[in-house]
Parts: structure tokens; sequence; C-alpha cells
């Protein structure tokens, strides 16, 4: 509720639209730490006891696996785009909307 209230006034005092553009997984220092690789194969394998020190090949493959695209994790410049056209002129009917860049990865998810 507080979140909507806040685009509202946004919206209304400020001029401003909220919208967003998501990516559960892009290429970055915080998804190539190796302190976390344990666990996207926990989750892609559905285990409770994943590799202990996986390779980051290892978790490529296994991310690669459950992406309909065969993508392990998208690129900065995958997602940019949609955000430069939230940025844009052209976007300035577009508002409270979400962008999902997933590569395909939300067919994955359930309501």
């Amino acid at each position: 509720m507080r979140r909507c209230a806040f685009a509202q006034q946004a919206a209304d005092v400020m001029g401003i639209d909220i919208c967003a553009a998501v990516s559960p997984a892009s290429e970055a220092p915080l998804t190539r730490n190796p302190t976390r690789w344990k666990a996207p194969i926990a989750e892609v394998e559905r285990t409770a006891s994943p590799p202990e020190n996986p390779s980051e090949e290892e978790v490529k493959r296994e991310l690669a696996k459950n992406s309909p695209m065969k993508l392990p994790w998208l690129q900065p410049q995958d997602i940019a785009p949609v955000a430069v056209f939230l940025a844009s002129d052209e976007a300035h009917f577009v508002s409270g909307a979400t962008y999902d860049g997933t590569a395909g990865d939300s067919a994955n998810w359930t309501a």
C-alpha cells in the first residue's frame, strides 16, 4: 500500500512515472561471486545439498538447463534498452509498468 501511495504521489506531485525493468540474473560482480554459486544449483536441481564449491562453468551449465533460451544469465546490454526506453520521451504514456527481461525464464514462474 505504501508503494502505491508513493507512486501516486510521485505521479501527481512530481510528474514521475514509476516503472521497472526486471532481470532475475544479469552479469555483474554479484552474479559471478563464488560464495553465491551454491544457491542457483540448489534451486535448479531442487536439492538441499548442492556441491560445496561449484565452479563458474558448473553454475552456468545448471542455470542454462533451466532457461528456455539456454542462457545462464543476461548481459547488462540485454536489459539496457528497456531502461533507455523507459527514460525516453517515447515512454511518456507508460506508467506503473514492469518489463521482465528474463530470456524466457519467466515461463518457469508460477502465479
